[in-house]
């Protein structure tokens, strides 16, 4: 059947979103409608992803993946909507507002290397490593190393000829590895990850625990930061992997068998078809 409004928004992520006052819906919101549109309105998709460019450390997977897929209009609608937005704040409020931001984002890579008191919150192999009592350097080449991996195996699907939910859902993940900088309320997007993958899975069969797995995606924006204070280890980088993992399998399986076709938008909102 097809994901509706309602389903995305009872997810865990999305509480934990309402109840840090955060804009992680918005954020996955912009990479769902990017993914939805990608076939059939490319240059609306790029518009969509290009307005991510307020989060950008959501968006750095997104050349990657235009780039692999063949999607030129798509990444020069994203360019053109990112150089918008920035020449129209320029022009509206001035060079100051760029110069303040650079600093805080100075700030917000304090918080990033020592504010301990959040790493359960943050599911980033970067949080993982320092929560294990690896040092900055370390968790920096650590995270360097996996990101470049997840980097690898999202391009290795966006390539493949599966269908667009599937390359999604692989984005939606891949995206949460790739940033260094990632919060629970950021987890928002797993939704429509696990949306798709359900659907594709309804139409063409689960293979073997996937469903515990898309299970793990749901609950691990509630869970990891109990489990990361009790047990001293950040689950989070665990389960996208695992989460990855599997939606590579299944891109791989359908390569030869399915053709790409883009998530649908229903009657009643946001929705995922294959």
């Amino acid at each position: 059947r097809q994901i509706g409004v309602a389903d995305i928004a009872v997810g865990p992520a999305v509480f934990i979103n309402a109840v840090s006052g955060q804009n992680g819906q918005y954020s996955a919101a912009l990479l769902a409608a990017g993914v939805i549109f990608l076939e059939r309105r490319p240059v609306l998709s790029g518009v969509f992803f290009g307005l991510l460019a307020y989060k950008p450390h959501l968006g750095m997977l997104l050349p990657f993946v235009l780039i692999a897929g063949g999607h030129w209009r798509t990444f020069a609608s994203a360019a053109a909507t990112v150089v918008a937005l920035v020449g129209a704040s320029v022009a509206l409020f001035g060079q100051d507002a760029w110069l303040n931001y650079f600093e805080e984002a100075k700030l917000q890579a304090v918080l990033l290397e020592q504010a301990f008191t959040f790493w359960h919150r943050m599911p980033t192999v970067f949080a993982a490593m320092r929560v294990a009592g690896a040092s900055v350097a370390v968790a920096h080449v650590e995270h360097a190393i996996c990101a470049s991996l997840a980097v690898a195996a999202v391009v290795m699907i966006w390539r493949m000829n599966c269908p667009t939910s599937v390359k999604g859902a692989s984005l939606m993940v891949g995206t949460m590895l790739l940033t260094p900088y990632g919060w629970d309320y950021d987890l928002v997007a797993l939704t429509f990850a696990v949306a798709w993958i359900a659907q594709d899975g309804a139409k063409t069969g689960f293979m073997p625990w996937e469903k515990i797995v898309l299970a793990l995606l749901i609950v691990l924006p509630l869970a990891m930061g109990g489990l990361t204070k009790g047990i001293g280890i950040q689950v989070g980088p665990l389960v996208l992997w695992l989460a990855l993992l599997f939606i590579l399998r299944r891109a791989t399986a359908g390569e030869s068998t399915r053709q790409p076709q883009s998530p649908l938008v229903s009657a009643s909102g946001l929705a995922a078809s294959r």
